[in-house]
């Protein structure tokens, strides 16, 4: 294995939130989710959408914008699993590259550490907390979708990516414009948001910012305003076509 075996290794620490989830900060710098519960957080911003999204379109296209620890693919397969619905593609753009190589050898190849390993299993924990899906059906799922190509691992996000799909439920999970500003300017949104979605759509995201909002209703979303996490500034949803309505 080439790739370090250690989060420190790729500029990253380990932190247990609130609801004793796990989740990972740069150090030093950014946390990828709210000090108060990374699952719950996940829950609250992307369940709901998913759900929505599995409810409506037959064939469901997934697009995560910051893979991160799997959150929200995992979301996307326990909520397969629960509906027993298997006709989902997705996709996902990682910025760093260690994070796309460990989810892959986690559910696939057996061959990241303990130290590692011990995390992803802790957020598939918490995913399946309110369940009685097996974890092993839940990795068996997302790897088969790594292994038929319906699951495309991207690297990071920029202006000329291609994309597998149109996508019918974008999950906007990208650390903040402090962070990775380019990806919050509103030309960028604008133009990522025709190119990435269908006609028939939702975004989700925790972020409220004006030039997203702008960007949502350039590229003719409904944008609502949803309550924030613990305290956070508002979230954001939007809506096109049949994914329209009541969240």
């Amino acid at each position: 294995m080439n790739t370090p075996q250690t989060w420190s290794a790729i500029g990253f620490e380990v932190e247990i939130t609130g609801d004793g989830s796990p989740t990972l900060r740069l150090m030093p710098g950014e946390c990828m989710h709210h000090s108060g519960g990374a699952a719950e957080e996940t829950e609250l911003i992307y369940g709901r959408v998913i759900r929505k999204s599995f409810e409506v379109i037959p064939k469901p296209h997934f697009l995560s914008v910051g893979l991160g620890l799997g959150y929200v693919e995992m979301t996307i397969a326990r909520e397969a699993l629960l509906k027993q619905n298997f006709n989902f593609t997705l996709e996902s753009f990682e910025l760093v590259p260690e994070l796309r190589d460990y989810l892959k050898q986690w559910l696939i190849e057996g061959e990241v550490n303990s130290e590692i390993s011990s995390v992803y299993d802790q957020v598939l924990k918490y995913v399946l907390k309110d369940t009685t899906l097996n974890s092993k059906d839940l990795k068996k799922l997302l790897a088969s979708k790594l292994t038929e190509n319906s699951w495309s691992l991207q690297g990071p996000l920029v202006a000329d990516s291609e994309f597998l799909a149109k996508a019918h439920c974008l999950l906007f999970d990208a650390f903040s414009a402090k962070t990775t500003p380019d990806l919050w300017t509103e030309e960028f949104l604008v133009d990522f948001l025709n190119k990435s979605t269908s006609a028939d759509a939702v975004v989700s995201t925790y972020a409220s910012r004006g030039t997203l909002k702008r960007a949502l209703t350039a590229a003719s979303f409904e944008v609502q305003t949803h309550e924030g996490f613990k305290g956070k500034r508002n979230s954001t949803m939007a809506f096109k076509g049949a994914l329209q309505g009541p969240i």
